[in-house]
Protein backbone atom coordinates (compact mmCIF):
# COMPACT_ATOMS: atom_id res chain seq x y z
CA UNK A 1 0.00 0.00 0.00
CA UNK A 2 1.17 3.12 -1.01
CA UNK A 3 -0.11 6.35 0.49
CA UNK A 4 0.96 9.46 -1.33
CA UNK A 5 -0.49 13.04 -1.29
CA UNK A 6 -1.19 15.23 -4.44
CA UNK A 7 0.56 18.26 -3.87
CA UNK A 8 4.55 17.11 -3.86
CA UNK A 9 6.89 19.37 -4.67
CA UNK A 10 8.52 17.83 -8.01
CA UNK A 11 6.69 15.18 -9.06
CA UNK A 12 2.85 15.56 -7.92
CA UNK A 13 0.82 12.39 -6.90
CA UNK A 14 -0.86 11.94 -10.31
CA UNK A 15 2.30 11.34 -11.79
CA UNK A 16 3.54 9.12 -8.91
CA UNK A 17 0.15 6.73 -9.12
CA UNK A 18 1.09 6.93 -13.17
CA UNK A 19 4.85 5.73 -12.65
CA UNK A 20 3.26 3.07 -10.07
CA UNK A 21 0.83 1.70 -12.13
CA UNK A 22 3.14 1.51 -15.36
CA UNK A 23 5.28 -0.81 -13.75
CA UNK A 24 3.57 -4.80 -13.58
CA UNK A 25 5.91 -5.52 -10.65
CA UNK A 26 3.59 -2.84 -8.67
CA UNK A 27 0.25 -3.68 -10.33
CA UNK A 28 -1.28 -5.26 -7.02
CA UNK A 29 -0.61 -1.78 -4.74
CA UNK A 30 -2.91 -0.03 -3.24
CA UNK A 31 -2.69 3.74 -4.15
CA UNK A 32 -4.56 5.94 -1.44
CA UNK A 33 -4.36 9.27 -2.28
CA UNK A 34 -4.93 11.33 1.25
CA UNK A 35 -4.99 14.89 0.13
CA UNK A 36 -6.29 18.51 0.89
CA UNK A 37 -7.40 18.76 -2.89
CA UNK A 38 -11.02 17.53 -2.85
CA UNK A 39 -12.78 19.17 -5.43
CA UNK A 40 -14.83 17.09 -7.87
CA UNK A 41 -12.52 17.41 -10.49
CA UNK A 42 -9.55 16.64 -7.55
CA UNK A 43 -11.61 13.24 -7.71
CA UNK A 44 -11.83 12.71 -10.88
CA UNK A 45 -8.24 13.30 -11.36
CA UNK A 46 -7.43 11.01 -8.69
CA UNK A 47 -9.72 8.43 -9.96
CA UNK A 48 -8.20 9.01 -13.71
CA UNK A 49 -4.36 8.71 -12.82
CA UNK A 50 -5.50 5.08 -10.96
CA UNK A 51 -5.59 5.59 -7.35
CA UNK A 52 -7.70 3.45 -5.43
CA UNK A 53 -9.06 5.55 -3.11
CA UNK A 54 -9.31 9.61 -2.57
CA UNK A 55 -9.30 10.96 0.81
CA UNK A 56 -10.28 14.08 1.76
CA UNK A 57 -7.56 16.05 4.18
CA UNK A 58 -8.40 16.13 7.30
CA UNK A 59 -9.31 12.25 7.25
CA UNK A 60 -10.81 10.63 10.52
CA UNK A 61 -9.23 7.82 11.32
CA UNK A 62 -12.52 5.48 10.29
CA UNK A 63 -12.18 7.20 6.75
CA UNK A 64 -8.83 6.00 6.28
CA UNK A 65 -10.01 2.50 8.16
CA UNK A 66 -11.93 2.37 4.86
CA UNK A 67 -9.82 2.98 2.48
CA UNK A 68 -6.91 0.88 3.29
CA UNK A 69 -9.92 -1.71 4.16
CA UNK A 70 -10.03 -4.79 1.49
CA UNK A 71 -13.46 -3.70 0.46
CA UNK A 72 -12.25 -0.41 0.11
CA UNK A 73 -14.16 2.94 0.19
CA UNK A 74 -17.54 4.21 -0.32
CA UNK A 75 -18.46 4.88 -4.08
CA UNK A 76 -17.16 8.64 -5.31
CA UNK A 77 -13.92 8.00 -3.73
CA UNK A 78 -10.41 7.75 -6.24
CA UNK A 79 -10.55 3.78 -6.23
CA UNK A 80 -10.51 2.45 -9.63
CA UNK A 81 -13.22 0.84 -11.36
Amino acid sequence: MILCDIGLPRMDGYEVARAVRGDPALAAIRLVAPTGYARPEDVAAAREAAFDHHVAKPASIPEIQRALAPSGGAAGDGRRR
